[in-house]
């Protein structure tokens, strides 16, 4: 089975009947590496009132197809005379829960520098964020 980890199945709605009273189910999962978001092992344990116990095991293949997103970043900055004061990070989530780093190249302009920031995921989403970096002398309240 394959499926995007942003749209994975829910493992609550399994259930399973017993001549022997309820039956609780624990649910175990395990991911793997492999491929870009790897493989999930969900394994079920089931277990009846007199306990007797069932078990089985699902392997999930999982893909990604969601870009990562840029949080909480300014589209105007006000950067200062050289652009000392423009930001040499931001912050960026991902599904995956993975530390993305993000790279920005600078076009300069009278006055202004475009800085284009690109943030791509382990699975190879990618995603662009453009600032307006403003080089001034004071900034003006």
């Amino acid at each position: 089975m394959k499926a995007n980890i942003d749209d994975l199945p829910s493992a609550d709605e399994i259930k399973a009947t017993s001549d022997c009273g309820d039956v609780a189910i624990k649910i175990i999962d395990k991911n793997f590496s492999g491929g870009c978001a790897g493989t999930l092992m969900r394994e079920f344990l089931a277990t009846d009132d007199c306990g007797n116990k069932a078990s089985t095991t699902q392997f999930i293949k999982l893909i990604d197809t969601s870009a990562p997103n840029f949080m909480g970043a300014s589209e105007i900055v006000y950067a200062g005379k050289d652009g000392s004061l423009a930001p040499k990070s931001l912050e960026v989530v991902d599904n995956s829960n993975v530390k993305i780093q993000a790279t920005f190249s600078d076009q300069e302009r009278k006055g202004y520098i475009i800085r284009t920031w690109t943030a791509e995921d382990y699975c190879g989403n990618t995603t662009s964020f453009v600032q307006k970096l403003l080089l001034q002398e004071e900034i003006q309240q």
